[in-house]
């Protein structure tokens, strides 16, 4: 499928009717795009022809255009299909997923990490890797956001298409699916587009949802970095490709404070009570902020592994429970509350992130996994490594990929480096 093309000579009348439609004049636009109002008059007296792709990014900037209009205007300017969609997705968010825009609590170390790799002017690979719901596509967007803002990085959003044959939004949104898909298949002609758009430019690339990426997207991916000297590319996914060259940071669910610690007014400044304190006032305005029902707050975290889409998913239960059942319900079986809803094809995440997390694991650290899983008390990498049991190189081996994997959480915030696998994986397990 492909846009149908629209003739440059209609570029002028094109731009005339989104500025009409704005209610700006070409002196009010000339302002907010940095083009000149002789030649935006130029061009909508269609004295002047096929304007740069630049001039068209800053024009459709100036007048707030969508998508779809940004790749209209492209399109009458001489642009291809392909060319019109990619330039018209940098720098947009998708826009179904409202949990992009909202802040990645906690993650600030995380975000300094992969942040160096775009100060550091040189192209790189980075992988976010962690259990599904941990906040990885919601720390690249406020990556992307962070880089654009201070670093005026530009960058492109990429995400597996939907079911294959699946009807597209828009002509637009076809072409563009249609060139991931060839991209991701290891056409070497998707990757050649988008290198050239990119040249050597300081460019961010988010893959979201590579669980893992697949050989041939990892080989155009690669391509790019080698003939684009300030490409840095990210990657969210479950399940992380330890090679040589990735730069890895796993997400671990965001840390508590210990489940029996004092509750006081700090409580409510963690990075999980961040993410739920919101959500339940929302769904319960009268709800107290007592230290009674801050506890529970605290409790059902530690039930939900501090998992930030489990937590949002378990705030719509305050619209009918009081904080002590829900906490109690957490306790007994995390599962309903983390996913309910289960006629819902998407609150059927918490089952493909186990499946992500536990497929191809090695026998070696599945059988441990499901030994860690049967304690109930918190352990550290020295009680693994003690006496007559396997190698100490071989457990913390196998304990690194399962943090990367992210179905091991440090089990509070202390300094004591206690660790425990988490709450929605053990009945997989056991």
């Amino acid at each position: 499928m492909t846009i149908e093309a629209t003739s440059a000579t209609e570029f002028g009348t094109l731009l005339r009717h989104f500025r009409d439609r704005a209610r700006l004049t070409q002196n009010e636009l000339a302002g907010l795009s940095a083009v000149s109002p002789r030649t935006i008059r130029n061009l909508e007296a269609g004295r002047a022809m096929s304007p740069r792709a630049d001039t068209v990014r800053l024009l459709a900037d100036g007048l707030r255009l969508s998508a779809e209009s940004q790749a209209r205007l492209s399109l009458a300017a001489g642009q291809s299909p392909v060319g019109a969609a990619l330039d018209a997705a940098q720098g947009h968010l998708p826009a179904w997923d409202a949990a992009l825009d909202r802040d990645p609590y906690g993650r600030e170390q995380d975000l300094r990490s992969v942040l160096a790799c775009v100060h550091a002017d040189g192209s790189c690979l980075v992988s976010l890797s962690g259990f599904g719901g941990v906040g990885k596509s919601r720390l690249a967007a406020a990556l992307v956001r962070e880089a654009e803002h201070t670093l005026h990085t530009r960058w492109l959003w990429l995400q597996p298409s939907e079911a294959e044959g699946a009807a597209a939004r828009s002509p637009v949104e076809a072409a563009f699916e249609q060139w991931y898909r060839d991209l991701a298949g290891g056409q070497s002609d998707a990757a050649d587009t988008l290198a050239r758009l990119i040249g050597d430019q300081q460019y961010l690339i988010v893959v979201d949802g590579a669980h893992p990426a697949t050989d041939s997207l990892e080989s155009n991916l690669r391509e790019l970095i080698r003939r684009c000297p300030r490409l840095t590319v990210i990657e969210t996914t479950r399940r992380p490709l330890l090679l040589e060259g990735r730069h890895l940071v796993p997400l671990t669910p965001l840390r508590l404070p210990a489940e029996h610690s004092r509750v006081d007014a700090t409580l409510v400044g963690h990075p999980a009570m961040q993410v739920l304190l919101p959500l339940v006032r929302a769904t319960q305005p009268d709800f107290r902020e007592s230290e009674e029902n801050l506890r529970y707050l605290l409790q059902l975290c530690h039930s939900l592994d501090g998992l930030p889409r489990a937590l949002e998913s378990a705030a719509t239960w305050f619209a009918f429970c009081p904080p002590a059942m829900v906490a109690e319900a957490a306790r007994e079986n995390p599962r309903p509350l983390a996913a309910p809803g289960q006629d819902d094809a998407a609150a059927d995440w918490l089952s493909e992130a186990v499946d992500d997390a536990l497929r191809d694991l090695p026998d070696s650290q599945r059988c441990l996994l499901s030994e860690l899983a049967g304690r109930t008390a918190p352990w550290t990498i020295e009680d693994l490594t003690e006496g007559s049991g396997p190698p100490c190189g071989e457990i913390v081996e196998s304990l690194k990929n399962l943090l990367a994997l992210g179905v091991i959480r440090p089990s509070d915030d202390s300094d004591a480096r206690t660790y425990t696998v988490l709450n929605l994986l053990r009945p997989a397990l056991t």
